[in-house]
């Protein structure tokens, strides 16, 4: 959920912090948007099963910043 328009990211870590892929980077209007993950990686490969972060950033023309990030799992 964007508060205000901002500049925004959805970036997919591995357990290691390792970056996976960038799901957006973009700017948006405020709402809500919904984000589907296909399992693979940014060059296209795919991924194993197993624990995900996901984080969310949005930064907004004021300076002002909201930072979230999610754990999930990915079950093939």
């Amino acid at each position: 959920n964007v508060g205000k328009k901002a500049k925004v990211s959805v970036v997919l870590f591995d357990v290691t912090r390792k970056e996976v892929t960038t799901l957006v980077n973009d700017s948006k209007e405020a709402g809500s948007y919904n984000v589907r993950w296909n399992g693979t990686s940014g060059n296209g490969a795919s991924v194993a099963s197993g624990t995900y972060f996901c984080r969310l950033l949005a930064t907004a023309d004021d300076g002002s910043r909201t930072v979230e990030t999610k754990r999930m799992a990915l079950v093939k």
